[in-house]
């Protein structure tokens, strides 16, 4: 019996890192740092002290690095919780041009891995980064979804590819590099299957 509830328990953690978690109450205030348009085309995603989106006025993507002068210690975070202070950031923006075949990867990308996310999943850890990916749904006006992790995961997990994928992103538009945004569209194809897999078998039969 123990035997088997321990072997349920690595079940259930693997799982979860396949997994992304649903958006909870407060999760869509990170929007706020998209400038004048208040919306989100295609796609974005957000890292700690980094957000990312695509500009559709000139089809690139903008990466958004804030420094701020808050600590990002238990005490910062409670004091900005509860409007204490006030977040003061230094932001510095790069932007790349991306391709309309990356654009449409990354969006399909991130769609998948949104519903796909779990309950089931933890969104919660001691260390590591919170991530969060956004995408707009076509077809269906001014509606974003969205769902988040919180890292160490493994390598080799769903939730640990697309971090790497995200990270490499960021990488990219920092240095200006389009080709490195393009060689990463098998592996966002490969993985955007694997969080497919993940679906209801009814959903899966949709096209």
């Amino acid at each position: 019996m123990i035997l088997l509830a321990f072997c349920f328990v690595i079940a259930t953690e693997a799982q979860a890192q396949d997994r992304l978690y649903p958006p909870r109450a407060n999760s869509y205030k990170y929007l706020s740092w998209n400038k004048n348009k208040g919306e989100i085309t295609n796609f974005a995603f957000v890292i700690e002290s980094y957000t990312c989106y695509y500009d559709d006025s000139d089809s690139v993507l903008v990466l958004e690095v804030y420094k701020g002068t808050i600590s990002n210690s238990l005490i910062g975070k409670i004091k900005r919780l509860f409007g204490r202070v006030k977040y003061k950031a230094n932001i510095k923006k790069y932007r790349c041009p991306i391709s309309p075949e990356a654009t449409r990867c990354f969006r399909e990308l991130f769609l998948s891995a949104i519903y796909s996310s779990s309950y089931l999943a933890d969104p919660l850890g001691n260390d590591g980064y919170e991530y969060r990916v956004y995408a707009e749904r076509f077809g269906s006006i001014g509606c974003i979804v969205m769902a988040e992790g919180f890292s160490p995961f493994d390598d080799y997990s769903n939730c640990g590819k697309l971090v790497e994928i995200l990270n490499s992103i960021s990488e990219a538009i920092i240095q200006n590099n389009q080709q490195a945004l393009e060689n990463l569209i098998p592996m966002a194809e490969e993985l955007t299957e694997r969080f497919k897999s993940l679906y209801p078998e009814k959903y899966k039969r949709k096209k």
